[in-house]
């Protein structure tokens, strides 16, 4: 899984009426079903799983 790109979050936070925009990670996108699975590679940015 791969978070919002932080050049497209700078390019729409900068935007009038978009201050209070959040960069989107991965993380609220994460099923249940992947949850529990095997973790491979994992930064702010990125989340690697083994389906197993």
């Amino acid at each position: 899984m791969i978070s919002e790109s932080s050049v497209l979050h700078a390019v729409l936070k900068v935007n009038p009426g978009e201050a209070t925009r959040h960069h989107e990670t991965y993380a609220c996108r994460l099923t249940a079903v992947a949850k529990d699975w095997p973790v491979r590679f994992q930064n702010d940015d990125l989340l690697i799983k083994a389906i197993p």
